[in-house]
């Protein structure tokens, strides 16, 4: 679902976000699970 996401917001600026990740972490800890950017 994350992945969906990545591709649905890049799609959406259609790359005005130069740079932009999408971080998978847990938000007690911030241990990160998964990060993605418009690269992968």
């Amino acid at each position: 679902m994350a992945r969906d996401k990545l591709r649905d917001w890049v799609g959406l600026y259609g790359g005005a976000l130069p740079g932009a990740r999408v971080t998978l972490s847990y938000e007690d800890s911030d241990v990160v699970l998964d990060a993605w950017t418009d690269q992968r």
